[in-house]
């Protein structure tokens, strides 16, 4: 779900998957926040790599394997490799924010997954990547439903096959990366980090006690409308500061002739879960009594 909140200074976390062509949805997502910090899933030499194609670093065997098999994906869905991470950092100077890399060393990470499998593992993950090489598009959209149906059951199954390869590949990253988050969060404001899909579970459950705003690789893919721009507010006073009269929202329209309307969200307090508080085709709300304590808005699409 594209959205964009007041009340808060937000960490957003962006899932994406690394096949696909996502780079006008993630642009969308930055442009609609505006945040201090964008945070993408590279190291620098990865993001150097990235802008310089050509450029080919030594990594284990099976390491370069998966790489071609991401590559082979890739082209099936129409993407390029680690096209929304530039997207995502292009769209950091569009707006003017700082692009921070939050990934740990790729170095350090590489030589944890080869140097801590087992040899069984070692010859599970070589007969899995080789037999990556021929997966079909449907196979992939396939493995893709049943991720987001159950993502953390579907880690937990990876995990049990590739114990040590979760640990280093996604566990002790999602650790290094939460931490980096943390401090910007504390010392730049508002971040929106872009990740895979496959980190959302973990960064979500190490920073709940910040406030989140999470978007999935299934809302991206999905086409929905990015979040409306210019999110702000007015309080409306009635004479007692303890009491307001209320509390006018407005936000950038969004030129698409699909949009039916937009959905504006509230909560009372942290604690508690957001709930719909009204709909409406204009680019104002206006909620009467005294304010919730935070609001975001959404833009729905028309059904085709």
């Amino acid at each position: 779900m594209s959205r964009s909140v007041v009340g808060e200074v937000v960490i957003t976390l962006v899932g994406v998957g690394h096949v696909f062509d996502l780079r006008r949805q993630i642009h969308a997502v930055i442009e609609a926040r505006r945040p201090r910090v964008v945070g993408i899933e590279l190291d620098r030499v990865r993001f150097i790599a990235l802008q310089n194609r050509d450029l080919r670093g030594d990594a284990p065997m099976v390491y370069r394997l998966l790489s071609f098999f991401q590559e082979r994906v890739a082209d099936q869905f129409g993407g390029r490799v680690g096209e929304e991470m530039l997207a995502a950092a292009d769209a950091a100077k569009d707006v003017g924010a700082e692009l921070a890399l939050i990934d740990k060393d790729s170095a350090e990470v590489f030589q944890a997954v080869w140097g801590g499998m087992t040899f069984p593992e070692r010859v599970k993950l070589l007969v899995a990547a080789l037999s990556g090489l021929f997966v079909s598009k449907r196979r992939v959209e396939k493995e893709l439903a049943r991720f987001s149906e159950d993502n953390a059951a579907y880690l937990d199954e990876f995990g049990a096959q590739f114990p040590n390869v979760k640990r280093a590949l996604i566990d002790e990253r999602d650790e290094h990366m939460a931490r980096a988050l943390r401090e910007l969060h504390a010392t730049r404001g508002s971040v929106v980090a872009v990740i895979g899909d496959g980190h959302v579970t973990g960064l979500s459950r190490q920073l709940g006690d910040l406030p989140l705003e999470v978007i999935r690789l299934r809302d991206l893919r999905s086409g929905d409308l990015p979040a409306p721009a210019n999110f702000t507010y007015r309080i409306e006073p009635s004479g007692d500061p303890a009491a307001p009269a209320g509390i006018l929202l407005s936000w950038d329209g969004i030129n698409d002739p699909n949009l039916s309307e937009y959905r504006v969200y509230s909560r009372g307090s942290t604690s508690s879960s957001f709930g719909l508080r009204g709909v409406t085709t204009s680019i104002t709300f206006h909620d009467n009594g005294v304010p919730h304590l935070q609001y975001f808005v959404t833009a729905s699409r028309r059904p085709l």
